[in-house]
């Protein structure tokens, strides 16, 4: 029995580049930046954006 992805890889409607995308370092960044205003914002009381 083949497996659900190699069913989906051998689509004709399927494109599959074989990479990660969203992981760069800029994205990193800005989510890190997100992840500690929020923690900030949680700490002093006022809720989480």
């Amino acid at each position: 029995m083949k497996s659900i992805r190699r069913e989906l890889l051998t689509k004709e409607n399927v494109i599959c580049m074989r990479t990660s995308v969203g992981r760069t370092k800029q994205a990193f960044a800005l989510l890190s930046e997100k992840v500690l205003d929020n923690l900030q914002t949680f700490l002093a009381g006022d809720g989480v954006q």
